[in-house]
């Protein structure tokens, strides 16, 4: 994590809102920036680049690293497309990384008229390890 994106996340986090308040509250508290929010959880990145999840649906907010691959490459592809000063946070799909067959590449399912994050995290491509993800994740 650059300095400069340091500092990005620093400022979304003071500068966070959310339609519950304990969201914003558990990210403050936390120091993390929400990038994925769930019914019971959300899924954040710190300013050193970690990914973390925390419970919102708890009494206590249970901080852990995220681990799983599709939560981490959603956490990516949520934090580069919500904030712009994130994008390098996204991976290159690596040469030898077959397209995701569920979505052929979009990082997105149509279902009707709404689109739904794909089981690759959006990132188009399978990730078999989390080294893939890069520098950000591991």
């Amino acid at each position: 994590m650059t300095a400069a994106m340091s500092e990005a996340v620093r400022s979304h986090i003071r500068a966070f809102t959310h339609p519950i308040t304990r969201i914003v509250d558990i990210a403050r508290e936390f120091g993390a920036l929400p990038v994925w929010v769930d019914w019971a959880s959300f899924v954040a990145i710190t300013p050193d680049g970690e990914i973390v999840v925390l419970d919102h649906d708890e009494e206590s907010p249970n901080r852990r690293p995220a681990t799983e691959i599709t939560l981490l490459a959603t956490a990516l592809t949520e934090a580069a497309k919500r904030f712009p000063e994130l994008a390098h946070v996204v991976p290159s799909r690596p040469l030898d990384a077959a397209e995701c067959h569920s979505c052929r590449g979009a990082g997105q399912i149509a279902i009707g008229k709404q689109n739904f994050k794909c089981q690759c995290g959006g990132l188009g491509w399978i990730a078999t390890d989390v080294k893939q993800l890069g520098m950000f994740v591991g």
